[in-house]
């Protein structure tokens, strides 16, 4: 009879969709148990329409189908009693299978017999619609509420065949008892059965099902102390022990989505608060008023907003607060698990308005809303409110208390124009703490970094982490960068140092226990009861050598395993910043004073400029220059080839030692007004907003760099009102509204402007005048410099060349400093053909004869480069091809006549 009973409920309806029909079905239950108020712990947990389990899905589908074939619009015990049996592959048919002594258990019950002989097809009479008006009777919505319940005593996601089967015989169902005396089923045998299956297998959704649920739930999880007691056989006065559980907690929705943090355990994981009690008097003020009780802490972040809340959070739970907040307590509400899994409309509105009544409910409650910006649009769907119009009103009526943290910018983005929700609070501004201010922070939090790493942390370190973090990392705040230095500067010690040698023996003994258990779970499982108690004691066993090595390891985890020290917060700047540690920390001071020796090693010719530059950095690096503006600030003019950009890369090499430290802008690309968006981005609305920069994104990315404005004069003059900031006050802010700080970057400008008047001065030219007339170029040259000043005052306005500190003039070069740059280029090329195992010779004459055809008054410096190339490398390019400098290890390059040739030194 059971298998005409299976095909008779699961055939599929003709000209119905079945699939469709099975799960409006499965909705319509849901929706009446959520009407009913019936599941609402389960609802908090997970998505409300995924509570039930395939198995039991099942159930209530064959159960619906039964009815209405049956003509009945009202599900009854006795139809959910036969979609259960009917599910041979659930956990409930199995029990009632394995403890019933008759040969033949799959009869389902006498009573659907005649029913089911009736009806042997499809009732060809069943409407479409019918199906809404399925209902079920008192009997069986309290099988079903009994069912929720002992899901959530026993802390399982999802009510399972199991759980309908424990429900029916908590409640004695009629139905359920006559098929025990019918198939002779052992109610004791099958309490203690079906109470192992509860406390150990938790039901699971299919893979399809699971995507929508939590993988997880939170510690704060509501009813995470609610003890269960197991299914008891009745005892010898007749009496039958019941699921028992204590009394549910008034504020289910709020345990499980806040966290109290004036809780005891809370409190034992949080720093200490430092300071900040002008702040938090105001926040206690504004909580204290009648109405509008509600703060709202506005700063930069990492200035320490949620740091004061969680500081007053530890007044509250040490008694240090007016009367009127003793009592208090303060839930940090999660705004992402209240709208995570909330895929149909009104769910989100149901979770926020339940939270919000628990809230009334309670008159000790203080509601804190972190990065409270979100509530705007949170949760928000066609027709449907948001989070912020929710809560609202009950602001409004002070019916609710309320805490919020944000930014300025997201204030002024999502609150400031809501002026409705804006009114409802009470701003506190919370400025960044001054570098002295950090480092008491620091050392009050010092304590908690040393137990947690097991490092020593000298005062020293803390400085310097401020110092450091100041100086390098001037887009962030304090504390929040200087703690973070000193975090990352203990793990990195710690990491390095410590040798944990239980930490192995640890996993190892893990993963044999996690295998052990589920060895033992097996076994329950498959009912082999003395198996599992074997493994019981194993296990047990293995737990107590667990906690023996744990011990151990704490033991060990006392000492100390290193002392950081100034140096570790260096090296920590040096990985973020990218600046060689040496260079960083104890910056060399003989290497300041020979800055120009240094500098000139490359840069040749020009030794009054370079004088000029270090004398500049000099007073810079000893901190007597202005504060609020770059490190320096120079326009190098000259002709063109003379060293100018080369000077820009040498001090971003020598200076800041990285040659990746220049930043260069070729102002060549900004001739038009236009162009001068392509520094600090598009502003909004326009084609490239958001896309970057080539200015304030890379020096917000590297702070400590050469900015190189290169031919300046190119450039339309609207691009140099963006810098008039930059070189005085430090900083400039990008279309995003993001500030960039100039600070600790030297400002470069190079122009050829006046070009054409040294060109055409007569004696200037190499071709013009040897070495004897060196005084000679440099009396004429001194001559036009005035009129080159002319030219660039009257190129750009005064306003922005009297920000630059110096302008330097860059001297035309001479036969001598030719000669040197020669040496200097073969040297170049020496070093690249040594991998070759070729190793070059330059005579005296072919250098002086070099120098002497390479000067050109458009070209300076770089006509050596090009000589070079066409004289020494087409020509050894030749004989490498021909494979002869194999017989030639070393080339001597000599002159022959008016020719440059190579010919082997040996």
């Amino acid at each position: 009879m059971t298998n005409s009973l299976i095909n008779y409920i699961i055939l599929p309806l003709p000209k119905h969709d079945t699939l469709s029909l099975n799960q409006k079905i499965i909705n319509l239950v849901a929706n009446q148990l959520i009407a009913k108020n019936i599941i609402a712990p389960l609802y908090h947990m997970f998505n409300s329409y995924d509570k039930f389990t395939p198995n039991f899905k099942k159930v209530i589908q064959h159960a619906a189908w039964l009815c209405l074939n049956d003509l009945k619009k009202i599900i009854t015990p006795r139809h959910l009693l036969a979609g259960l049996l009917s599910i041979t592959e659930s956990q409930a048919y199995n029990l009632l299978k394995k403890t019933s002594n008759a040969p033949s258990f799959t009869n389902p019950p006498a009573a659907f017999e005649e029913s089911i002989a009736k009806f042997t097809t499809i009732n060809p009479n069943l409407q479409y619609d019918e199906v809404f008006s399925l209902s079920m009777d008192k009997d069986s919505i309290g099988i079903l509420e009994k069912a929720a319940d002992i899901a959530v005593q026993y802390k399982s996601n999802f009510i399972g065949t199991q759980h309908l089967l424990a429900a029916m015989l908590e409640l004695q169902s009629p139905p359920l008892l006559e098929k025990i005396n019918q198939t002779k089923i052992d109610q004791t045998l099958l309490r203690e059965k079906l109470t192992t299956v509860l406390q150990t297998i938790q039901p699971t959704p299919s893979a399809g099902e699971q995507s929508a649920l939590p993988s997880s739930l939170p510690a704060t999880a509501p009813y995470a102390e609610i003890k269960t007691s197991p299914l008891k056989s009745k005892n010898v006065a007749g009496k039958t022990r019941k699921f028992s559980r204590e009394i549910m907690p008034p504020t289910p929705a709020l345990d499980y989505f806040t966290v109290d943090l004036t809780s005891t355990a809370k409190q034992a994981s949080l720093h200490p608060i430092i300071g900040r009690d002008q702040e938090i008097e105001r926040l206690i003020h504004i909580l204290s008023r009648q109405h509008k009780n509600n703060p709202l802490l506005l700063g930069d972040p990492g200035v320490g907003k949620t740091a004061i809340v969680e500081g007053l959070a530890k007044k509250i739970h040490d008694g240090q607060v007016p009367d009127i907040l003793v009592t208090k307590k303060i839930l940090a509400l999660d705004l992402n698990s209240v709208v995570a899994g909330t895929i149909y409309r009104g769910e989100f509105e149901n979770r926020l308005k339940q939270i919000i009544e628990e809230v009334k409910t309670q008159d000790d409650v203080i509601l804190f809303i972190d990065e409270i910006h979100n509530l705007i649009g949170a949760g928000s769907a066609s027709g449907s409110l948001d989070a912020a119009n929710i809560l609202k009103p009950y602001l409004a009526r002070g019916e609710v208390s309320c805490i919020g943290a944000t930014t300025f910018q997201e204030y002024k983005a999502h609150i400031e124009s809501d002026a409705a929700l804006e009114r409802r609070f009470q701003t506190i501004t919370v400025e960044e703490p001054s570098p002295a201010e950090t480092i008491n922070i620091l050392k009050g939090v010092r304590s908690s970094w040393e137990n947690y790493h097991r490092v020593t942390i000298t005062d020293e370190a803390i400085n310097e982490a401020v110092n450091l973090s100041g100086r390098f990392m001037p887009n962030r705040y304090y504390p929040d960068k200087a703690i973070d230095l000193i975090d990352e500067a203990a793990s990195r010690a710690k990491v390095k140092n410590m040798k944990d040698i239980y930490v192995k023996q640890i996993k190892q003994v893990k993963g044999d226990l996690k295998e052990l258990t589920n060895r033992k779970d097996l076994a329950i499982k498959e009912e082999n009861f003395s198996l599992a108690l074997t493994f019981k004691e194993k296990e047990e066993k293995m737990l107590q050598g667990l906690f023996q090595l744990k011990k151990k390891q704490e033991r060990g985890q006392q000492k100390k395993v290193a002392i950081i020290n100034k140096e570790d917060i260096a090296q920590v700047v040096t990985e973020i910043i990218k600046i060689p540690f040496l260079e960083m920390i104890n910056v060399d001071r003989s290497k300041l004073l020979n800055l120009e020796n240094l500098l000139g090693q490359r840069v040749l010719g020009q030794a009054e400029v370079l004088k000029e530059i270090a004398k500049t950095l000099r007073r810079a690096e000893a901190g007597l220059s202005h504060p609020n503006r770059p490190l320096a600030s120079f326009i190098f003019l000259g002709p063109s080839g003379v060293g100018k950009t080369e000077t820009a890369k040498v001090i971003a090499e020598d200076v800041f030692g990285d040659k990746n430290a220049l930043i260069r802008i070729n102002m060549s690309e900004f001739q038009e007004s236009f162009n001068a968006t392509k520094l600090i981005g598009a502003p909004a609305g326009y084609i490239g907003y958001k896309d970057g920069n080539q200015l304030a994104d890379k020096v917000r990315s590297k702070p400590y760099c050469v900015v190189l404005f290169d031919e300046m004069e190119k450039a339309h003059p609207d691009v140099f009102n963006l810098l008039l900031q930059v070189l005085e006050d430090g900083y400039m802010q990008d279309s995003s509204g993001k500030i960039i700080n100039f600070k600790n970057a030297i400002i470069i400008f190079t122009s050829n402007i006046g070009l054409e008047r040294f060109n055409r001065a007569q004696g200037l030219g190499f071709s013009a005048a040897g070495t004897s007339q060196k005084d000679e170029i440099e009396h004429q040259f001194g001559n036009i410099k005035e009129h080159i000043m002319d030219e660039l005052y009257s190129a750009f306005k005064v306003e922005f060349l009297n920000r630059i500190d110096k302008i330097l003039f860059f001297q035309p070069l001479t036969q001598q400093t030719l000669t040197q740059i020669v040496e200097l280029n073969v040297a170049e090329l020496n070093q690249r053909l040594r991998e070759r195992g070729i190793s070059l010779q330059l005579s005296p004459a072919a250098k002086k004869w070099l120098a002497k055809n390479s000067f050109s008054p458009d070209e300076g410096a770089r006509g050596v480069r090009r000589i070079i190339q066409e004289q020494v490398e087409e020509a050894l390019v030749e004989k490498i091809l021909q494979g002869q400098p194999g017989a030639w290890p070393e080339i001597k390059i000599g002159l022959k006549g008016k020719k440059i040739v190579l010919e082997s030194a040996t």
